[in-house]
């Protein structure tokens, strides 16, 4: 499994949902390969790019973390336009649970909160309307947005002998 990440200043990957991918190999015993990390600049094309280079090595990933939903996107095309079946040659999965996503073609596999920006909009007009009620108060606070995998065409369920590496 390949992992689709930014690039740090210098150049190693870097954040907590790489971290996350990393201690997860360690976990099952799966060396770390520098050549199955895509980093790229931020941007969507960048993105784009990376992912070309992961699916155009000899043994080429099955599966691809990406480390945002934009840049899984940006995996998505990268994968179709090369002639690969996402979801059947190769599993992409992101992070975010975008509206984006979940309405492409196919519908990306994605961990994210549900609802986030609905819930976070009806707060903030809650507290600008009722300024004068206990949960309008201005101090700060801890938001609870707890987070789902949700499993969509780009990386269906697989059974555990299936190969993600």
């Amino acid at each position: 499994m390949a992992c689709l990440t930014p690039a740090t200043a210098a150049g190693a990957p870097g954040g907590t949902r790489y971290r996350a991918y990393a201690d997860a190999l360690a976990e099952v015993g799966i060396p770390d390969n520098e050549d199955y990390v895509g980093l790229f600049d931020g941007t969507s094309a960048g993105a784009y790019a990376a992912t070309t280079r992961l699916l155009s090595l000899p043994d080429r990933p099955t599966a691809i973390y990406a480390t945002t939903d934009f840049a899984a996107v940006a995996a998505i095309n990268a994968a179709q336009r090369i002639g690969l079946a996402v979801g059947v040659d190769v599993d992409i999965i992101g992070v975010g649970n975008t509206v984006e996503g979940e309405r492409m073609s196919p519908s990306l596999s994605t961990v994210g909160p549900v609802d986030f920006f609905g819930k976070l909009a009806r707060l903030l007009l809650q507290r600008a309307t009722s300024p004068a009620a206990p949960d309008a108060r201005r101090e700060p606070a801890v938001l609870d947005f707890p987070w789902h995998l949700f499993v969509r065409e780009s990386a269906p369920h697989r059974s555990s002998a299936t190969r993600l590496y």
